[in-house]
């Protein structure tokens, strides 16, 4: 249901809307869509829906039928990549607790969020395409390139800190295993001390809080 869902409200272009099935298009007055509509950790979920999925019923039907709509969204973001090797669009951490009233990310950037995101996508399509009998090379390689920009850019050997060092950042830099091995008690500790600073609460939103937990 939620993969047919996903495929009908697929744009030709390969863009998957944050809602689906599509009642609201969250586009201006000349039909551009919006930060709302275009969200590509909330587009993943064409990927990552069916995969955990499978994960619970083994059904090699439901992802093969998903499966094209997975390659044209995985072609979409290939279009949306910066010349540094990041995704950098949408909302992010939606309604992360900052120091303004809450709404689009404060605490991470957009590039964090939306590459961390991608690079686990990127992962599980390979595995999918494997496990259909497909080559998931080209889907590996686009992950550790993410990997690789987000260390890039992204990371501070110094102080173990992804990003701007929020609790969201340095999460899913450790479930994203993106934090190199030997920094990851480091990358945790940072974690775990920003949450005590702010007397044991969590700051992450709608796309971090998730990875906070499991981190």
């Amino acid at each position: 249901k939620m993969a047919d869902d996903m495929a009908d409200a697929q744009l030709p272009s390969g863009m998957m809307p944050s809602f689906a099935p599509e009642y609201q298009r969250f586009v201006d007055d000349k039909e551009q869509d919006s930060d709302l509509r275009n969200i590509p950790e909330w587009g993943a979920a064409c990927v990552l829906a069916p995969w955990a999925a499978f994960g619970f019923y083994g059904d090699l039907d439901s992802l093969a039928q998903a499966f094209p709509t997975m390659e044209k969204f995985a072609a979409y973001i290939l279009t949306r990549i910066r010349k540094d090797g990041l995704v950098s669009y949408g909302i992010g951490d939606w309604y992360d607790f900052g120091p303004n009233p809450p709404g689009p990310s404060q605490l991470t950037s957009l590039s964090m969020t939306c590459t961390a995101t991608l690079c686990h996508m990127f992962r599980c399509l390979s595995r999918i395409a494997t496990i259909l009998g497909r080559s998931g090379d080209a889907y590996r390689a686009q992950a550790e390139q993410f990997k690789a920009a987000i260390l890039l850019n992204l990371y501070d050997p110094k102080t173990h800190q992804f990003d701007r060092g929020s609790q969201t950042a340095n999460a899913m830099g450790l479930v994203m295993d993106i934090a190199p091995p030997a920094a990851r008690k480091a990358v945790l500790e940072n974690l775990i001390n920003d949450i005590k600073a702010r007397d044991c609460h969590v700051s992450a939103g709608d796309i971090g809080f998730h990875y906070v937990v499991e981190a």
